[in-house]
C-alpha cells in the first residue's frame, strides 16, 4: 500500500467525509482512526501517525473525563467545541495529512489525466496540493525569523499575547500565501497544464491490486457506519 494510486486516496477522502456525515460513535471513530493510521504506517509515515493517535486519545481523553468536571458554562462550550466538534473534524484532517504527504504531484496529474478528467478540476486541485507544504515552509521561516529576534514562539506566548502575535505571524504568514498561490499557478501553467494538446508525463500509472484492497475497505467502513456508526 506504499505506492498507492491517487485517485485511490481521493476516494478515501471521499469516505471519510461520507463518514462523518453520516454521524459516527466511539467505535466508528476507532476503526477510522486505525485504517488512516495503517496507510500512515504503510507508507513509512510513522510518526505522523503516533502523533495523530496521540492527539485522538487526548481528544477523547478530555470528551470523557474532563467535561464532566468542568461547570462554568462558557469554558464547557469551548470544550464541547475542542473535545467533541474537533474530533468529529480530526479525521478528515488526517486523512487529507496522508494525501498531500504521500502524493506527488506529476503522479496525481498523470492520474487525473488518465481517467479524463478536466483540467478545471485538475489545475485547482495540483495547486491545492502544493500549497499547504508550502505554506507550512512559510510558517517555519517565519518562526525562525522571530527566534533570532528574541520574539516567544511558544504556546505562552500566543495565549499571554494574542495581538503580539497577530501581527508578527498571521500578518506576514497572510500575505506570504497570497504570493505562494500566485507563483503556484503560474508554476502549473508553466509546466503546460492548460494547453490544448495532450501533455507528455514520465509517470507510469495503473490500479494495482492494493488500491482494490483500500477502496473495498473504504467502501465497507462507509456501509458500516451507516448500518452501525450513529451516535
Amino acid at each position: 500500500m506504499s505506492n498507492l494510486n491517487p485517485i485511490t486516496k481521493i476516494l478515501c477522502i471521499l469516505a471519510v467525509n461520507i463518514v462523518i456525515t453520516f454521524g459516527v460513535n466511539v467505535m466508528m471513530e476507532l476503526v477510522m482512526l486505525a485504517s488512516v493510521s495503517a496507510l500512515f504506517w504503510a507508507n513509512g509515515k510513522w510518526k505522523k501517525s503516533i502523533r495523530y493517535i496521540l492527539i485522538f486519545l487526548f481528544l477523547l481523553f478530555g470528551d470523557k473525563c474532563i467535561l464532566p468536571l468542568i461547570s462554568a458554562a462558557w469554558l464547557s462550550t469551548l470544550s464541547c467545541l475542542v473535545f467533541i466538534a474537533f474530533r468529529k473534524f480530526f479525521f478528515c484532517i488526517m486523512a487529507a495529512d496522508f494525501f498531500i504527504s504521500t502524493t506527488e504531484i506529476n503522479v496525481m496529474i498523470a492520474s487525473m489525466e488518465k481517467l479524463k478528467i478536466p483540467e478545471a478540476i485538475i489545475i485547482p486541485l495540483a495547486v491545492l496540493v502544493r500549497f499547504f507544504p508550502t505554506v507550512k515552509e512559510e510558517w517555519n521561516h517565519i518562526r525562525a525569523a522571530m527566534r533570532m529576534r528574541n520574539i516567544g514562539t511558544g504556546v505562552g506566548q500566543i495565549l499571554l499575547h494574542p495581538i503580539e502575535t497577530m501581527e508578527y505571524i498571521i500578518v506576514p504568514l497572510l500575505f506570504s500565501t497570497v504570493k505562494i498561490g500566485e507563483e503556484l499557478a503560474a508554476a502549473a501553467l508553466a509546466r503546460g497544464l492548460g494547453m490544448k494538446k495532450r501533455r507528455t508525463n514520465l509517470c507510469r500509472v495503473s490500479f494495482k491490486a492494493a488500491d482494490c484492497f483500500v477502496m473495498i475497505c473504504s467502501v465497507t467502513v462507509v456501509i458500516l457506519s451507516k448500518l452501525y456508526g450513529g451516535y
